[in-house]
């Protein structure tokens, strides 16, 4: 059962009469973020994400990955980007096992949709097939969000690193250093509010 359902939905009924009736750019973000904070309400408010600790460190490990995904990216070196895609990969690839030990079916299969999530938009980028070079900040934005939703949801913040959220572009990323560094819009370089 959920802890603080109540509260959690006046938040977000808040939050979309915010964005409704105030259509500036804040209103937006205020919607996009309180979404994000209430997208998988069946388990984030407990507390208790029910993933073992092997899960937990092997995710953790997972989001070590995002910030030398996000510094690759800014350095646009291909051969850097490939390298990290495919160690990347591999640890989604042995987290696929450890995911299927989780007790509770909703966490399992918001789980597995976050690593599917991640793992489709890395083979798009990696392949750089036509609908990539069409629309790459699309499949980038997808990238960092998801694993953005993935620190949220089972809590794997730390001090290490720093989330960033984007109005402009409605892009949300981790990264190392306090500085943002907008991995999917180049023009929008330096726009992000620190979310943690």
């Amino acid at each position: 059962m959920l802890k603080n359902g109540p509260a959690a939905l006046t938040a977000c009924t808040m939050a979309l009469f915010t964005a409704r009736f105030n259509r500036n750019k804040m209103g937006r973000a205020l919607l996009f973020l309180s979404l994000m904070g209430f997208s998988s309400l069946g388990f984030s408010f407990s507390g208790n994400t029910g993933a073992s600790v092997s899960v937990r460190e092997g995710l953790s490990s997972l989001l070590d990955k995002a910030p030398d995904l996000h510094k690759v990216f800014q350095q646009q070196d291909q051969n850097l980007v490939l390298s990290e895609i495919q160690e990347t990969q591999k640890i989604i690839k042995t987290l696929y096992g450890k995911i299927l030990n989780m007790t509770h079916l909703q966490q399992r299969g918001h789980a597995f949709r976050l690593l599917k999530a991640i793992e489709e938009q890395l083979e798009i980028i990696r392949f750089q097939n036509a609908s990539y070079k069409q629309d790459e900040k699309k499949y980038k934005k997808r990238l960092f969000n998801s694993f953005f939703e993935l620190a949220r949801v089972y809590g794997l913040k730390n001090t290490e690193k720093q989330a960033f959220y984007c109005h402009l572009d409605q892009s949300a990323w981790i990264q190392s250093g306090s500085k943002p560094l907008n991995p999917v819009n180049p023009h929008y370089k330096n726009c992000g509010r620190k979310v943690w």
